[in-house]
C-alpha cells in the first residue's frame, strides 16, 4: 500500500511527518522537485488574480502530463520505492487551493496504472499504525493521548473540522475559536499554525457570556465531527472497551486527570475521556449499519475516502468538498440587514486582494474603525487579507457574506455579466458561490440597499482578480470605487467620504 497525503511546508505537521520517518517531498516552485513544481509565472499569475483557479488547474495538469512523458522513470521510481510507505507532498500554501492537492491525485493515478494499491489521506492526516483491535476483556486504561499509537485521541491531532462555516485543522483550533462570537478573533485562531498556539490565544480572546454553560456540548459536537469520517471512527472503535483517560501533567483536571505531585490526590473529572467513550459506545452500537449518532453534524459532511477516486483529469470536479466549507449558520453578528438605505443604515463594501500589503491592511483597519464611528455598515467576504483587515476594524456594524452560505439565485445570473475570462456555467459550484456573493456585497440581500461606495485594493489598481468582479459590478451601477492602490483614489476617498462627513 502506497499512502499519499499533503501538508504545508515547515508546519508542525510537516515536522511530525519527518519525525515519524515519512518522506516529505518539497514540491514548491522555489526549492522543490522541478518535475512536480509549477512555474513562477503560473504561481504569480494566480496570486495577482490574472489566472483563475480553473486556468491554473488546466495549465498545471498539462505541465504534469508533459512531465510524466519526459520523466516517466523518475515518477514511477518515486512511487515504487514508497510502496508500503507514506509520501507527503508539501508546499508553502496554507490550507485551500494549491497544486499539491492536484499532484496528489495525479501521482495516485499513475501509481494505479503501474499496479500499486494507493490510499489517499486528507490534508494533515497521518497513516494509521498497524491497527489490531483490542482483544475482548482488555480493560487496560489508555492514558497517554500523545503517544503515536493513541495520538489520534488528542485534540491536537491534525484533522479537518468543519464548524459554523469555517474549516479548522484540529479539534483544538475549533474549540478555542468557539469561545468567542467575534469574527476577527475566530479568524486569528483559525489561522494559527499549530494547536498549541490556538490554545494560548484562546486564553486571551473575548469570551462569549454563555461559554461555561455550553463548553461541554461544544466539545461533544466537535468530537462527533472529528470521528464522523470512517478512518478516525475505525481507530476509535479499535480501542475496544478500554477506559480512555486524558492523562496529563499540566494540572488539567477538568478535561483529563493530572498526575503531577500537586494533583496526585485530586481526582480528575476526565470529561474528554468520558465524551470519547460515550461516542465510542454509540458508534459501536451503530457499527453494523455504518451509521452513527451525529448530534447535529450535517449529513453533507464530505467523506474523504480514496476508494473511489477517479483519474486526475476529473479530480477537481469530483472533489469540490476539499475546498468547500460545510454550510452552517453564520455568527449572530454576521447576519445581513435588509431594507432600504437610510441615514441610520449606510452600507459600504470593504474588500480586496489576499495579497494586500501590510501597510495597506493597517490603513484598511483604521478606515473601517472610522467609518463605523460615522455609522457606516461594512460589507465584506471574510477572506484573508483585505477582507479580514476591514473586519478587524469594526465591532458590530458588519455584514459578512461567505461563499458557503445560501446565496440568492439572482446573484448567479447578475455576476455572469462581469465575467471576463472563462464560462461561468462551467465553473465549479464553490467558485460560482465565491463570485456570486460579490453581488451581495454590492447590492445587498434584497437588492434595495446598494452599497454607497467600495473601498478596496488590487495588485494593479484595476478591476483584477476576484475583487475585480465586485469592482466591475459597482462601476456598472454607478457606485464609487476607491482603490487604495491608486494615490488619486485615496485622496478622493478622504475628501469625498471622510472629510465630508466630519
Amino acid at each position: 500500500m502506497l499512502t499519499i497525503t499533503t501538508t504545508q511546508l515547515y508546519s508542525s505537521a510537516a515536522k511530525q511527518y519527518s519525525e515519524l520517518g515519512h518522506t516529505v517531498l518539497d514540491v514548491t516552485v522555489k526549492s522543490g522537485s522541478k518535475i512536480f513544481a509549477p512555474t513562477w509565472a503560473l504561481v504569480m499569475g494566480y496570486k495577482k488574480g490574472s489566472i483563475s483557479e480553473e486556468e491554473y488547474t488546466q495549465r498545471y495538469r498539462e505541465m504534469m502530463i508533459s512531465s510524466y512523458r519526459e520523466n516517466r522513470d523518475a515518477w514511477e521510481v518515486l512511487l515504487s520505492t514508497h510502496k508500503g510507505k507514506t509520501l507527503v507532498l508539501a508546499c508553502y500554501c496554507r490550507a485551500g487551493f494549491c497544486h499539491r492537492h492536484l499532484l496528489k491525485e495525479y501521482l495516485a493515478s499513475v501509481a494505479r496504472k503501474i499496479g500499486l494499491e494507493v490510499e489517499i489521506l486528507p490534508e494533515g492526516d497521518f497513516p494509521s499504525p498497524q491497527q489490531v483491535k483490542t482483544p475482548a476483556g482488555d480493560n487496560t486504561p489508555i492514558t497517554d493521548f500523545h503517544k503515536e499509537e493513541h495520538r489520534f485521541l488528542s485534540n491536537f491531532y491534525p484533522c479537518t473540522i468543519h464548524y459554523e462555516g469555517d474549516i479548522y485543522t484540529s479539534t483544538e483550533h475549533a474549540y478555542q475559536a468557539a469561545k468567542t462570537l467575534l469574527r476577527p478573533e475566530r479568524d486569528v485562531i483559525r489561522n494559527c499554525t499549530n494547536p498549541g498556539q490556538s490554545k494560548r490565544l484562546g486564553r486571551r480572546i473575548t469570551l462569549r457570556p454563555d461559554w461555561e454553560e455550553i463548553k461541554l456540548s461544544v466539545m461533544e459536537d466537535l468530537l462527533r465531527r472529528k470521528f464522523y469520517g470512517e478512518r478516525l471512527r475505525e481507530r476509535l472503535l479499535s480501542t475496544g472497551d478500554r477506559p480512555l483517560i486524558e492523562g496529563n501533567t499540566w494540572h488539567d483536571n477538568f478535561w483529563g486527570d493530572c498526575s503531577c505531585p500537586r494533583c496526585a490526590k485530586i481526582p480528575g473529572k476526565n470529561h474528554l475521556g468520558k465524551l470519547l467513550m460515550q461516542i465510542r459506545s454509540e458508534l459501536c452500537q451503530d457499527a453494523p449499519t455504518g451509521s452513527s449518532k451525529t448530534s447535529g453534524v450535517p449529513e453533507t459532511i464530505p467523506e474523504e475516502s480514496s476508494s473511489e477516486t477517479k483519474a486526475a483529469k476529473t479530480w477537481l470536479k469530483d472533489h469540490e468538498d476539499l475546498f468547500s466549507p460545510i454550510p452552517s449558520k453564520p455568527l449572530p453578528n454576521n447576519k445581513a440587514v435588509q431594507g432600504t438605505t437610510t441615514p441610520e443604515y449606510k452600507p459600504y463594501a470593504g474588500i480586496g486582494s489576499r495579497e494586500t500589503p501590510d501597510d495597506v491592511l493597517t490603513e484598511m483597519e483604521g478606515i473601517a474603525t472610522h467609518l463605523e464611528k460615522m455609522g457606516y455598515t461594512l460589507r465584506s467576504g471574510g477572506a484573508q487579507g483585505a477582507d479580514s483587515a476591514f473586519e478587524r476594524g469594526v465591532t458590530s456594524l458588519k455584514e459578512i457574506f461567505l461563499p458557503n452560505e445560501e446565496i440568492p439565485l439572482w446573484c448567479f445570473e447578475e455576476i455572469k455579466k462581469y465575467v471576463v475570462r472563462g464560462n461561468f456555467d462551467s465553473f465549479r459550484p464553490y467558485v460560482k458561490n465565491l463570485l456570486a456573493r460579490n453581488m451581495l456585497q454590492i447590492e445587498g440581500v434584497d437588492r434595495k440597499t446598494p452599497s454607497l461606495f467600495v473601498v478596496c485594493w488590487t495588485a494593479d489598481g484595476l478591476a483584477s482578480g476576484g475583487t475585480g468582479y465586485a469592482i466591475r459590478a459597482a462601476q456598472a451601477k454607478g457606485i464609487p470605487v476607491y482603490n487604495l492602490y491608486n494615490d488619486g483614489d485615496r485622496e478622493r476617498f478622504l475628501s469625498d467620504i471622510l472629510k465630508r462627513e466630519e
